[in-house]
């Protein structure tokens, strides 16, 4: 993964739009670079702004909201309304640009962040909500956030601390520096979970303690069961006795019961027959009379009839002759009406032919009013299509209108003759215009190449100036490595000598005693000498001062070897950076030819050409034919429109004469045609009525003659009848009549009182009998003695059943109780099958703290991070190997020092510089390890130089740009020491203004 290039906007103090881009100059070549600038300037902001855009959270603050910044004032500058950080970036799956923003609406409240990642091949988004964009991110880099700020951003100052801290506070730190807290977690996790297990069957044994409490010994429930089968006995003698005493009861309830039911017979009896007296007395009368005249009942019923229908014929008559008056009425009042919309008096006879004649006139008028409305329209939409362009319309002041169409025309013509383009026609001018169009495009065209042309020639110079300045600093470069190798070689020789002395007189040292056991005369075992002059005189041991000049001339060829290598690197980044300029530039130039060349093709023009001036010469042609064009148009347009209005006007005038004619002589809202068809169909209504009335009278005239003859042949007949009778005359008679559903009523009540006193007399008799055959059956003993014995049965059923009631409630616990204590042993019995493999690992990694796993894993985690160290401290320092502590030692991490011999010592003797050196090969391991199956080629490293001597800092230098050279990476290091700004050419620059904002200046 490498970061291609940052753009941002008002993040922090960096107030304003600013752009990196790592590929351009001065980044070209993966070159390293600081970031430097005052303490607070916002040198860690461009880490913020990096991780801000992939992961929508910064070191500083977890994830990013609208209410988190302005709760904080976090990441938009202070006074600022927008603000955006975007990041483009290359990995294995290619090329992606990942961005933040956020914006404040016209309200002036912040809306909420932003965020999207996208294909820079492709120009496509590749998420469709914001909140997958973090883990898009991690997707296509392979890295979460946790292990990109470690892998990417190597802050050393982490390890300075866990170098000197003990081994507890190690733990801690490491855990805290990779991430690993997961070990704890699961240790406390499992932990938790044997704890829980374990309560859960501690609880289980518990509960089976207290059912096993409730459990009845065995005597006790031989003992309820012997009394269950004695009550059972009891209660069944009892049950007998109750059902034999109820049976007795139930027979003296039915005697009773019947006594009553007879009562009530006898009673409904005497009801029946004072029923009937009454019906003989009121409605026997009536029905008595009605037998008398029934023979009649067809005579007396037509008599009725005719009565009713002579009176209803003469209420008719009266009706029709108040209808005649209305229809009178009615004729005077549409005479009226015709001679006033005629204005003329008219017959009856001659209405029609007048309404007709009428009817006509006014349609001729009609129709001479909409030819010239018709007319007068299809002229004004023609001259509304032809003014359209003006602007104008044309509503009630139409000769206003006119008037402005031949102020249009005379400006036109004006115009047109003062440009001289009389003679010239539209097609003519639209051709010029084109012309001017396309000389134009050429100019814009020949300009922009021109501008390329310049900016190619600028790049020129700057490239020429970057080899310049090159092949001056490699100049010297070849002497002065030849001179450092032939000083190497002197300065090794030097300490081969040192070296060789200091071994000669630890030999010499080693021989101490051999020299006490010689003696004068004897033979040396060694040398066969006689004579021993170093036997009492000993040589005096300088190996002291040998080991210091050992140590100081291993001190001096080591520094000469760091200078030796540095030049070396410097010299061959240098000669590559040289010939990719070189041959940059032969590609420039060639371009430049190119284009020059191309230009002169291509245009009529000269390099030097007043863009501007010619720019507006053909601005001012084109303005001007436009003009022309609109101008001959609007012309054309007054020609044709100018008299049609003239027309239109003339036709509008003749109009509102034909309309006043109109309205005097027929002023109503009704088309004539509808008013004259109403007058003529009432007109009809009023004749067809007329004749129906007439009609009319002539019937009912002669229904009263026919009516008159039927009564007169009808009432002797009926008078001879009633004479036979007591009845005095025809009315009486027709009242005495019944109508049928009166008699049929009468008849069924007489027939009703008849069949309920037989049905009584029946139902008597019947119930007398079952009476005396219960009383047969009947037990001696009264009723209320019969129930008194009946309770006291119930009272010891009762009892009996409520103790049977709780010797099966104890029995039925007794069953529960045993099936809950056996169904609590299986499942502690499943528990603990279950628990198993929890106890087991509580065993192994569980404690309430997580301390004994963690431990452990981060006791591996540090091996394996020494070890990945261990190879990074050999590119800078080949003195030291870091090592855990043993048990005898300090608890800080200790160094093993090649120059010593291998000694074994606490990293808390070594000076900052050298503390330095090793926190940054741990930290450069830490990105090792975090990245372990990702390629990782941006890197950037916080702070501490400022500890490192001019010696170390040049050799770590080197050391990093070896790491960069090696691996293609890209290394920033963010720092504020000077030393480090001037052996670092190429910087990010961040400049204080002293407001509180901060400039980005990039240089090199």
């Amino acid at each position: 993964m490498k970061i291609l290039r940052i753009d941002f906007k008002n993040i922090n103090s960096l107030q304003g739009e600013h752009s990196i881009d790592f590929r351009d100059a001065p980044f070209y070549g993966d070159k390293l670079f600081a970031i430097t600038g005052a303490t607070g300037s916002g040198k860690s902001t461009l880490l913020d702004i990096l991780v801000l855009a992939l992961f929508n959270r910064t070191p500083r603050f977890s994830k990013i909201s609208k209410s988190e910044i302005e709760h904080n004032g976090a990441i938009l500058t202070r006074g600022q309304k927008d603000a955006y950080a975007r990041v483009t970036y290359e990995c294995s799956q290619g090329e992606f640009v990942s961005e933040w923003s956020i914006s404040t609406a016209r309200t002036g409240n912040l809306r909420d962040y932003e965020m999207q990642v996208s294909d820079v091949l492709t120009q496509t988004s590749l998420v469709d909500k914001k909140s997958e964009v973090p883990a898009k991110n991690e997707e296509l880099i392979g890295l979460k956030y946790d292990q990109f700020i470690k892998s990417v951003m190597l802050a050393q100052g982490e390890f300075a601390e866990f170098l000197v801290s003990k081994k507890a506070e190690r733990t801690i730190l490491l855990e805290k520096i990779t991430g690993t807290d997961i070990y704890r977690k699961l240790g406390m996790k499992a932990f938790d979970k044997y704890r829980n297990i374990k309560g859960q069957i501690e609880d289980l044994e518990k509960n089976k303690a207290n059912w096993q409490a409730e459990l009845l010994d065995k005597e006790v429930v031989a003992e309820i069961k012997k009394s269950k089968e004695d009550l059972d006995k009891d209660l069944k003698l009892l049950s007998e006795e109750q059902t034999k005493f109820k049976s007795f009861i139930e027979l003296k309830n039915n005697i009773l019961n019947t006594q009553k039911e007879l009562t009530q017979w006898e009673n409904q009896e005497k009801a029946n027959q004072e029923s009937f007296e009454k019906f003989k007395i009121n409605e026997g009368v009536a029905l008595e009379k009605h037998k008398l005249v029934e023979p009649i009942q067809h005579d007396l019923i037509n008599w009725n009839r005719i009565q009713k229908e002579t009176k209803e014929n003469k209420n008719l008559l009266n009706e029709s002759l108040k209808e005649f008056e209305k229809i009178n009425s009615a004729k005077s009042e549409f005479k009226s009406t015709i001679e006033s919309l005629l204005k003329k008096e008219v017959s009856a006879k001659d209405y029609e032919q007048e309404l007709s004649k009428f009817e006509q006139s006014v349609v001729e008028l009609n129709r001479t009013s909409e030819k010239q409305i018709d007319e007068g329209k299809s002229l004004k939409n023609e001259i509304e299509a032809l003014i359209r362009p003006f602007n104008l319309k044309l509503e009630k002041e139409y000769s206003k209108v006119n008037v402005q169409l031949k102020e249009i025309q005379s400006k036109s013509t004006a115009f047109i003759t003062e440009n001289n383009f009389t003679d010239t026609s539209i097609s003519e001018l639209e051709k010029k215009l084109t012309e001017i169009e396309g000389q134009s495009e050429l100019l814009q065209k020949a300009k922009a190449d021109v501008i390329h042309i310049e900016n190619t020639q600028k790049e020129i110079r700057t490239n020429k100036k970057e080899i310049s300045d090159i092949e001056e600093l490699i100049k010297a470069l070849p002497k002065t490595i030849s001179e450092q190798e032939g000083k190497l070689k002197n300065e090794n020789t030097l300490l081969e000598n040192f070296s060789l002395k200091s071994a000669n007189q630890k030999l010499l040292a080693s021989l101490d005693d051999h020299r006490k056991k010689l003696k004068e005369g004897e033979a040396c075992p060694l040398c066969g000498a006689l004579d021993h002059p170093f036997a009492t005189h000993i040589p005096e041991d300088n190996t002291d001062e040998l080991d210091k000049q050992i140590q100081l001339q291993s001190i001096k060829v080591k520094q000469i070897e760091t200078d030796l290598n540095s030049n070396k690197t410097t010299f061959k980044l240098k000669s590559e950076s040289l010939n990719n300029l070189k041959t940059k530039l032969k590609e420039l130039e060639t371009t430049l030819a190119k284009l020059i060349n191309d230009f002169k093709e291509k245009y009529n023009y000269a390099l030097d050409t007043h863009w501007e001036e010619k720019s507006k010469e053909f601005k001012d042609a084109h303005q001007l034919h436009k003009k022309a064009i609109e101008f001959k148009n609007q012309l054309e347009i007054t020609l044709i429109s100018i008299p049609k209005m003239e027309k239109m006007l003339a036709i509008l005038e003749k109009a509102q004469a034909t309309s006043k004619q109109l309205k005097e002589l027929y002023s109503e809202q009704v088309p004539i045609e509808q008013k004259v068809n109403s007058l003529e169909r009432k007109w009809n209504e009023i004749q067809s009525e007329q004749k129906v009335l007439e009609s009319k009278k002539e019937s009912l005239v002669k229904v009263e003659k026919d009516l008159e003859k039927d009564l007169k042949d009808l009432v002797p007949k009926i008078e001879s009848k009633i004479q036979e009778t007591d009845l005095n005359n025809i009315s009486e008679a027709f009242a005495a009549l019944l109508s049928y559903e009166d008699l049929t009523q009468l008849e069924a009540k007489q027939n009703k009182l008849k069949e309920h006193k037989q049905e009584i007399s029946i139902k008597k008799n019947s119930i007398l009998e079952s009476l005396n055959e219960l009383k047969l059956k009947d037990n001696p003993l009264s009723l209320e003695e019969l129930n008194t014995q009946f309770s006291t049965l119930q009272t010891q059923e009762t009892s009996k059943k409520k103790d049977l009631e709780e010797i099966n409630r104890k029995l039925s616990n007794q069953s529960d109780y045993q099936k809950k204590i056996k169904e609590i042993e299986e499942k502690i019995k499943e528990e603990s099958k279950n628990s198993r493999h929890w106890i087991l690992l509580n065993e192994l990694i569980g404690d309430s703290t997580g301390k004994k796993f963690n431990n452990f894993a981060q006791d591996l985690t540090l091996m394996q991070l020494l070890h990945l160290a261990n190879q990074r401290l050999k590119m800078l320092s080949k003195r030291y190997i870091m090592d855990s502590a043993t048990k005898d030692e300090d608890e800080s991490l200790v160094v093993i020092d090649k120059d010593m011999g291998g000694q074994r010592r606490s990293v808390k003797t070594l000076s900052g510089g050298e503390t330095f050196v090793l926190s940054l090969a741990l930290a450069l391991a830490l990105s090792d390890l975090a990245s372990s199956n990702v390629q990782i080629n941006s890197l950037f490293i916080d702070e501490g130089f400022g500890t490192l001597d001019p010696e170390t800092l040049d050799q770590t230098l080197t050391t990093l740009e070896q790491l960069q050279e090696e691996g293609s990476k890209m290394i920033g290091i963010i720092s504020h020491v000077s030393t480090l700004k001037e052996r670092i050419a190429t910087q990010i620059q961040i400049v204080p203004n002293g407001r509180g904002f901060s400039s980005v200046n990039v240089v090199g």
